[in-house]
């Protein structure tokens, strides 16, 4: 999280696929607003942000 950011979550992650090549994931959420941005493949090759609903990306846990 960032402060900066008024604590916004950025998280990536490298992926070694079983032929080896090489995937990322990631994501830009902040639980305060609706949306967020997925890193997600293009079909160019490079990656791009896709916008998402956090909802189905953030988990509450808060709630027993």
């Amino acid at each position: 999280t960032s402060p900066d950011y008024d604590n916004t979550i950025f998280s990536v992650s490298q992926i070694t696929n079983k032929d080896n090549t090489v995937t990322y994931v990631g994501r830009i959420v902040n639980k305060k607003y609706f949306d967020g941005y997925e890193l997600k493949p293009a079909s160019s090759g490079n990656y791009e942000l896709q916008k998402i609903e956090t909802d189905r990306a953030i988990q509450d846990c808060s709630q027993h």
